[in-house]
């Protein structure tokens, strides 16, 4: 028999029971020996009291909100991270996609040496919720370790508390896939990742059917996930830490922290469709030895690839990160794609000297830069795009410098391919091929008082 009840059964059980030892003058009986029996499923579970402390034996049934609750234990997962739990988490998994509600999972360790999928109704929202419960994966799991499938809902669907541990399969290739589950949560879960299989990603959201932008995890939402290396690793850093497929449009990121990865957050179309989604937000995040924050690129080049419209990357931090956003997506020529609602960087914080290319532009997308200042003690920070870039100021100057010494020879100043300008001290613009060795070295091109 289980001998375990979470604190509001606890609670509710003691008020029942109260209720009854008083009416029949019997003391109450003890929490500890409460229980249900093994393999039960549905709401009512039979607590039974013995006879010395109720003599003709009460039983009462428990209409309990836990118990309504899917328990994995119920389904015959053991938990203690050897024996194989994974047929009590599909059979789990299988009554939650055809009801809905909530499956529980205890903090304890699980393995699982099979995919576990769940192909939800669009009908009413689930969540499966995992508060300090570790999910190893067996080196039997190739693909992804939990297979997400839905169609569209406009109901919630979250996935909360759970630790996907690597450790020991290098074979996995994600450990959430979520296809056409319109409205996921993805809430305080962390991952510990290995670099080994190729085209690894944490978390994959894309549609159910390549090339249907209709089927696809709109309205997606990370909230205060970790992505990190296993203790151990080989140093190999896995290639994505979330990759976005296809229309996955208004997926939102906020207070993640990404601790490896050779690309944490990635764009891209889904193999048959050439769309990227539009809409992401990334706000607040922290992304620190990672190769690059945020990477859109359409693949195949010249398949016709869109711009990630209305992206807005807000109030991030990065550290030791090599790129902060690269734009790589090949040009359609449809300018309701490639400008409208262009990519927003806005109050992004780089800790100064660790993050050399805040903005790589190949192709020469519009993209909207504001707060600037807000960089910290940054060097070396470098915005390149192809063909023309920009600057458009609603108000304000457009400000070379740290607020002293500007645009002198050996601070900041204008730099034109191989072509340096500053100004003197004694206020003569000076332009020299190749840098500047003093205040009067290069040539003056005008003088001002």
């Amino acid at each position: 028999m289980s001998q375990f009840f979470s604190q509001a059964a606890r609670r509710l059980a003691a008020q029942l029971l109260d209720a009854t030892s008083a009416s029949k003058g019997a003391a109450l009986v003890k929490l500890d020996d409460l229980a249900y029996p093994a393999g039960s499923v549905g709401a009512q579970f039979m607590l039974s009291r013995s006879p010395a402390e109720i003599a003709a034996g009460v039983t009462v049934a428990l209409q309990n909100r836990r118990f309504d609750e899917l328990d994995v234990r119920r389904y015959g997962a053991v938990f203690d991270g050897a024996t194989n739990d994974a047929a009590a988490w599909s059979a789990a998994l299988s009554v939650l996609g055809q009801k809905g509600g909530v499956m529980w999972a205890p903090p304890r360790p699980t393995l699982v040496n099979s995919q576990l999928t769940m192909h939800a109704a669009p009908q009413g929202s689930w969540k499966i919720e995992g508060w300090g419960c570790e999910m190893f994966s067996g080196a039997a799991v190739t693909g992804s370790v939990l297979s997400l499938r839905s169609g569209f809902s406009p109901f919630r669907r979250s996935v909360a508390g759970l630790s996907f541990n690597h450790r020991g399969n290098a074979n996995a290739a994600s450990c959430i896939e979520a296809r056409g589950c319109t409205n996921l949560k993805i809430e305080q879960v962390s991952v510990a990742m290995h670099g080994t299989k190729a085209n690894y990603a944490a978390f994959v959201v894309g549609p159910l059917t390549p090339g249907d932008d209709d089927s696809n995890s709109f309205w997606t939402t990370f909230d205060n996930c970790s992505f990190r290396p296993f203790s151990g690793a080989d140093g190999t850093p896995p290639a994505y830490c979330v990759r976005l497929e296809g229309s996955a449009n208004a997926t939102t990121f906020t207070g993640n922290n990404f601790s490896t990865g050779a690309i944490a957050v990635a764009l891209r179309n889904d193999g048959v469709g050439t769309t990227l989604a539009n809409g992401v937000l990334l706000d607040g995040n922290h992304f620190e030895g990672v190769g690059i924050a945020v990477d859109a690129l359409a693949s195949p080049i010249g398949a016709g690839g869109y711009w990630p419209t209305g992206l807005r990357m807000v109030s991030n931090r990065a550290e030791t990160t090599t790129t902060f956003l690269n734009l790589n997506t090949t040009d359609n020529a449809s300018a309701a794609n490639d400008h409208s609602q262009p990519p927003l960087l806005h109050s992004n914080y780089l800790v100064g000297g660790s993050v050399p290319n805040y903005l790589l532009n190949p192709r020469g997308a519009l993209v909207q830069s504001a707060d600037l200042a807000y960089y910290g003690p940054v060097s070396n920070v470098s915005m390149n795009a192809n063909g023309s870039y920009t600057v458009r100021m609603a108000s304000g100057n457009f400000v070379i410098g740290n607020g002293s010494n500007n645009s002198t020879w050996n601070a900041a100043h204008l730099v034109m391919g191989a072509f340096h300008l500053w100004v003197d001290g004694s206020n003569r613009l000076r332009i020299k091929n190749g840098a500047p060795a003093s205040d009067t070295d290069g040539l003056v091109v005008g003088t001002q008082a």
